[in-house]
């Protein structure tokens, strides 16, 4: 992204598409991503096993992947 507009419409999109995961995705992607924990850590705080905090994850990530894909081409 080559200006302030493209990166703020950028942030625009992955704020709303963020918003439109299903929240147990939502949730392991925030402490995960922006949290910087690690899946051990995920698990224990919302009290799930570590493989699911890991599938959530790339649920989540593919989703996005898929969604901003499609949006910006």
């Amino acid at each position: 992204l080559d200006n302030n507009a493209e990166l703020a419409k950028f942030a625009s999109l992955l704020e709303k598409e963020l918003k439109r995961l299903p929240p147990q995705q939502r949730e392991v992607l925030t402490l995960k991503f922006w949290g910087g924990l690690t899946f051990a850590e995920v698990a224990a705080t919302l009290e799930i096993p570590q493989g699911t905090a890991a599938s959530r994850y790339r649920m989540a990530l593919e989703s996005l992947r898929q969604t901003l894909t499609t949006m910006l081409t």
